[in-house]
């Protein structure tokens, strides 16, 4: 394939939380952005990704949720 990745590119610009932020703030930002993500930071630095996904696997998973 001879596309470059700029050409999948939107111009929104890119979600982004502090490594610090609580799971709760970041879900609130990509609810009020219509984002399924935002990127993790620190230092101005992406250290990884935070998704819908692992909200879904990893905080709300069965063995997270206390009844």
């Amino acid at each position: 394939m001879n596309k470059k990745i700029s050409d999948f590119l939107s111009d929104d610009k890119a979600l982004t939380v502090d490594s610090d932020a609580r799971v709760i703030d970041a879900i609130k930002l990509m609810n009020s952005e219509k984002h399924n993500y935002v990127l993790v930071t620190q230092n101005n630095h992406v250290q990884g990704i935070f998704t819908e996904r692992d909200l879904l696997n990893r905080v709300l998973s069965e063995k997270n949720i206390t009844c």
